[in-house]
């Protein structure tokens, strides 16, 4: 059952519908060391900007949602990757319960069709693995399945965390909550705006022979320079939101 985030006005400008720009080519090859699962902290996100809900759903996932699942090299990333997939066949794909599941999981805050850029951008990279004519689906089924199986929100607020905008918590601590839930170490960073947290960031590697069970690993070194947070870390306030915006 999902955990419903309660509905009520947030005084924020109407936010812009537009849809997020694509890539202009594709012309990386695909290739990568290892893979990086990134998810939003939505109390941080929409204290910044606007954020409206999805009109599939009219809720998102409490606590963290998906902003991507990253192909990178130790240093840096390949992005805008050779696909079999146009634009419009990513679109095809996303109906019924998969649009559910994305409009919850993966959720449009701000501009639409936030997956479809996503897959342009970072998804097309793992073609290799998520190829067929289910590809694109299969590759945000797997993100979307790390989100759930492993919920860090809810592994957080069980060991007495809360997301009152105040309270400091180590970020050892953090980390080591996450390294018994995972059963790796050395596996996760932050990044925050101040003390506020905005990303949590899990270094995954995923095979054909694991395509729908993707495993996490220990970050290379290079990983930790992105990390951003300082010895503690604050959790704002979970949103309350109402007014409708993109269709997933």
């Amino acid at each position: 059952m999902f955990s419903l985030i309660v509905l009520a006005t947030l005084a924020l400008a109407k936010c812009s519908h537009k849809n997020f720009g694509l890539c202009s080519s594709h012309n990386s090859e695909v290739s990568y060391d290892y893979i990086l699962h990134v998810q939003t902290w939505t109390g941080q996100f929409c204290k910044t900007q606007c954020c409206d809900l999805p009109e599939t759903t009219r809720a998102f996932h409490e606590g963290f949602t998906m902003h991507g699942w990253w192909p990178n090299f130790v240093s840096g990333y390949p992005s805008c990757c050779k696909s079999p997939y146009t634009d419009s066949d990513v679109s095809k794909l996303i109906t019924g319960n998969f649009k559910e599941q994305l409009s919850y999981n993966w959720p449009s805050l701000t501009k639409c069709k936030f997956f479809n850029y996503e897959y342009d951008k970072h998804g097309t990279c793992l073609s290799d693995i998520y190829s067929g004519s289910t590809g694109p689906k299969d590759y945000a089924n797997a993100a979307m399945n790390i989100l759930i199986k492993h919920d860090m929100w809810k592994l957080f607020k069980a060991n007495g965390v809360k997301a009152d905008g105040s309270t400091n918590y180590k970020k050892s601590w953090l980390k080591g909550l996450v390294a018994k839930e995972i059963g790796v170490n050395d596996a996760v960073y932050f990044t925050c705006n101040n003390k506020n947290l905005a990303e949590l960031r899990l270094c995954t590697m995923v095979t054909t022979s694991t395509k729908s069970n993707p495993q996490f690993i220990t970050c290379p070194s290079a990983a930790f320079k992105q990390e951003t947070c300082g010895d503690n870390i604050v959790f704002q306030p979970l949103p309350s939101l109402s007014s409708t915006g993109c269709d997933y």
